[in-house]
């Protein structure tokens, strides 16, 4: 079925159809009463209406006035316009002209015969081709805005075309002419295209941010032209084909996966394919930066010694990611051009707060923090400290590691019960750890500076000692100072405290139950017992059970404050 075209005026629209069908010129012919085959035809009129044509639709090169020996090929991107003639078997091209401007500027003489020399293009083919393209800018073409085409366009496509037998000997010459939808108005046979040729071509691009952090997504979007509704092909990284069919000039979608995303195809409506689909984007993921450890020179300071150089310390981050970093400690900025960052501080709780790297990626997981405490010991006690240090029973290896431990105990866990020189503290609050002597491990063998211990048991049941002081996780420093009961059955662990004396009593309760050994926080391996799943402040309850375990081995860490009565 044709359709027709018409802005008030007789327009031959090249343009693109997926519902019409490529129309023939001979059934052109045929429908208008002009009797004859594909290879002989003769006629009595040119049709004069405006043709709709598919995209790249061709039209028959008639010669000798009867003769189809081939077509005219027109098609065209949003830069070019393409004419191409084409012979069928035994047909060939000596010559071919094509004018291709304004109608009122074709090369006509005064009678209205086709001045063939002055066409805009022309060649000679020698020896002779079977088919030859001319190619055209459009910018030196009119454009019409009000009918988005090209507009008082006219074609005219001529040609000496020779049939050549089998043994290459020319057996025939024929003057012809591209089909058109006008004859030329004078005596002289031959046609021309005269009307609008389509400007609007379709095309796609695709755009995002084409590098994304671990974990966070970008937004692929593909912008549209030509006539809607249009089809999209794409492939994803993976080589999954993606189909949309939308009437939006925009496509977006939402994606995470690193990698390149690819156009396969596209077209509008009209069956117009896009000629230059300039579709793929490589979209890369980068990795998240990381605070590989946090670490201090020391965890104790003592601001009132005489000797300065022991009243700050040095701490030391560990990065991963792409230099330079830039962050946020205790809520003041920091940058760094390497992976090592380094400063100094005195005492108090430090921790990073926020990691972002080159690319602009944020660390998600920012370690744990450090506790650095202040602690000086009583003028002229220093002799007896310095000869407990040696013993293994305080001193460095007492202390708590800056974690939330040395908050709650003050200076428990380097005060000694045989000793009378006390801070008033140091007289009311220790620090106690239960321990197993055939399944407890001190807590150093973990890497940290300070004793404790943690217990390794099967299902039964167990009595341990608690053990107050116990520096270097010698018992033999330590004062006993009560027990615990661990009955462990059926998947579930239970701790009871007991104190032996009644002129104690339990400060706060802190008791880890797990298949590590020691508790996990922030991602890493931690000895405070505040961060121990079970508490007790005040002790309303001295006992503490976990269900749900699977009934393997599992790891036990009894802390306790204890309370000395005056």
């Amino acid at each position: 079925m044709e359709k027709f075209i018409s802005y008030g005026l007789l327009l031959f629209c090249f343009s693109c159809s997926q519902e019409d069908p490529q129309v023939n010129y001979s059934e052109r012919i045929s429908n208008s009463n002009i009797s004859g085959s594909r290879n002989s035809l003769s006629f009595s009129r040119v049709l004069q209406e405006p043709l709709l044509f598919d995209c790249d639709d061709s039209f028959d090169l008639v010669a000798g006035q009867t003769i189809v020996v081939g077509e005219v090929k027109f098609s065209s991107t949003a830069e070019e316009i393409q004419v191409t003639f084409i012979t069928e078997v035994g047909w060939h091209l000596r010559a071919t002209h094509l004018f291709i401007g304004p109608e009122n500027e074709i090369p006509l003489n005064n009678a209205g015969n086709p001045q063939i020399g002055q066409f805009t293009f022309q060649a000679a083919h020698s020896p002779p081709t079977t088919a030859f393209t001319y190619t055209i800018n459009r910018g030196q073409l009119e454009y019409d805005n009000e009918l988005d085409c090209l507009s008082g366009i006219a074609i005219a496509a001529h040609a000496e075309a020779v049939l050549i037998d089998e043994a290459g000997d020319i057996i025939q010459e024929e003057t012809a002419w591209g089909l058109g939808n006008k004859e030329f108005p004078g005596k002289r046979w031959g046609w021309y295209f005269s009307g609008c040729l389509s400007a609007m071509q379709p095309s796609v691009e695709i755009s995002a941010d084409e590098a994304i952090c671990d974990g966070e997504t970008t937004t692929l979007t593909f912008s549209f032209s030509g006539t809607a509704p249009f089809k999209l092909v794409y492939t994803d990284p993976k080589g999954n084909e993606n189909e949309v069919v939308t009437s939006n000039a925009m496509h977006h979608v939402t994606v995470s996966e690193g990698g390149t995303y690819t156009v396969v195809s596209f077209e509008d409506s009209q069956s117009c394919i896009s000629p230059d689909l300039n579709g793929f984007l490589d979209i890369s993921v980068k990795s998240l930066p990381q605070v590989l450890s946090f670490s201090s020179s020391n965890e104790v300071i003592c601001t009132s010694d005489d000797d300065l150089s022991n009243d700050e310390v040095e701490l030391t981050v560990v990065l991963s990611g792409a230099a330079p970093f830039a962050g946020e400690i205790n809520g003041e900025p920091f940058a760094s051009e390497d992976v090592n960052y380094s400063f100094t501080a005195s005492s108090g709780i430090f921790s990073i707060e926020s990691l972002i790297d080159a690319n602009g990626c944020s660390a998600t997981d920012l370690g744990d923090e450090i506790e650095i405490i202040e602690e000086c010991e009583d003028e002229g006690d220093s002799e007896e400290n310095e000869e407990d240090d040696d013993q293994g029973g305080n001193g460095d290896e007492d202390e708590d590691n800056g974690e939330d431990d040395d908050e709650d105990n003050g200076e428990g866990d380097d005060c000694h019960h045989e000793h009378d020189y006390y801070n008033d503290y140091c007289r009311t609050h220790t620090s106690a750890f239960a321990s197993d002597e055939f399944r407890s491990t001190c807590f150093r063998e973990y890497g940290f500076n300070r004793w404790g211990w943690t217990n390794r048991i099967y299902e039964g049941s167990y009595s341990w000692d608690v053990y107050a002081d116990a520096g270097g996780c010698d018992p033999y420093w330590g004062v006993v100072i009560g027990s615990i009961a661990v009955n462990y059955f059926d998947g579930t662990a239970t701790i009871s405290y007991y104190l032996n004396d009644s002129n104690m009593s339990w400060g706060a309760l802190n008791a880890y139950i797990g298949y590590t050994p020691l508790p996990i926080a922030h991602g890493y391996p931690t000895i405070a017992p505040r961060r121990y799943p079970h508490h007790s402040d005040g002790c309303s309850t001295t006992t503490f059970s976990c269900p749900g375990l699977d009934g393997g081995p599992i790891y036990i860490i009894a802390h306790a404050e204890v309370i000395l009565e005056d």
